[in-house]
């Protein structure tokens, strides 16, 4: 990991973020971060997922009721349920019309994020 000091704190709230797909909240990071570190302080957690952030290793969601938090980089679509607020990864087979044609006026995409928002499968009973 480029330009961040490592501590046992920090690569275990590394390795917590790494470990899941549910796009945590930070309270949730925080309660399995005692599990490792009984003394951390929820202000310590926010302190370096905010970090996470600024290095370009974890990425910051929106929804109506919460920030969430996921260290999956690569370019995905996420899918927020308005009844049971699960946030989940949608991953294309191929690249959106609009990227194609962003691309075609000459600008170059770092990175996309595109969040769509609905019911969940389980939660339309389909």
């Amino acid at each position: 990991m480029a330009n961040t000091k490592h501590s046992k704190q920090r690569d275990a709230l590394i390795a917590i973020l790494q470990s899941t797909d549910t796009h945590p909240t930070a309270e949730w990071v925080y309660e399995k971060m005692r599990e490792q570190f009984p003394n951390v302080s929820l202000a310590t957690v926010y302190r370096n997922l905010k970090h996470m952030i600024e290095i370009g290793i974890a990425r910051e969601l929106y929804t109506d009721n919460s920030s969430r938090f996921d260290a999956n980089m690569s370019d995905h679509y996420h899918f927020v349920c308005r009844k049971c607020n699960r946030l989940i990864d949608i991953f294309p087979d191929e690249e959106l019309c609009e990227t194609k044609k962003i691309k075609s006026m000459g600008f170059e995409i770092d990175r996309y994020d595109l969040s769509m928002y609905g019911l969940c499968k389980d939660c339309s009973g389909k």
